[in-house]
């Protein structure tokens, strides 16, 4: 559940959170139905909803704190003829980060089907995420007594960041107060990551 990890993507970007059904954990050293690259400890598992077994559309949205916008919205089949029922979602985020300036949006779609073939059921399940965000400033604790820990990347002063550049790029030392180094902040830097992930069981 780590940011960058080696066992795939977060699962924020796997399922949108108002579709996961069950959450199982398992103490000891990992359960052996969770596919990974390690095996260091307990395991974290989570499982999509069903789908609903009678017709019906859903959704909620939340505003907030640093222009925070999040909706969702979700239909259910129901059972269809073929005795199969799926559903469809969709939720959007546009937040505003916490310290600094930038925006974190995403756009992700989830779509689950369960067909039932004689003693089988078939499940197929389909996730596609569009994230883009604008990351925080790194840190250390002499920046942050020197620049305050509300600091940010300098995407919204392109003036400043271009004379950081110059000073670095002449071989000069003297950076505008109160930055002393080119390591001291970024322009930008943003976190773009596209996911598509499905799956099918029987």
């Amino acid at each position: 559940m780590s940011y960058s990890n080696t066992n795939g993507p977060h699962i924020s970007r796997a399922i949108i959170t108002d579709n996961v059904g069950v959450v199982r954990v398992s103490q000891g050293a990992g359960a052996l139905g969770t596919a990974s690259t390690g095996n260091l400890g307990g395991t974290i598992e989570f499982f999509s909803r069903a789908p609903l077994e009678t017709f019906g559309i859903n959704g909620n949205a939340t505003y907030g704190s640093g222009n925070t916008f999040r909706g969702y919205a979700n239909i259910d089949s129901g059972v269809l003829g073929s005795g199969g029922r799926g559903f469809l979602s969709y939720a959007y985020l546009d937040a505003g980060k916490w310290k600094g300036n930038g925006r974190q949006r995403s756009h992700q779609i989830n779509a689950k089907f369960v067909q039932p073939i004689g003693s089988l059921t078939l499940t197929v399940l389909v996730n596609a995420s569009d994230r883009r965000e604008q990351d925080y400033q790194d840190l250390s604790l002499k920046m942050i007594g020197r620049l305050g820990y509300k600091v940010g990347n300098l995407f919204a002063d392109f003036q400043l960041a271009k004379q950081i550049a110059r000073v670095y790029q002449s071989g000069d030392k003297v950076y505008p107060a109160p930055y002393t180094s080119i390591d001291d902040a970024c322009y930008d830097v943003s976190g773009l990551r596209r996911d598509l992930i499905g799956s099918l069981k029987a």
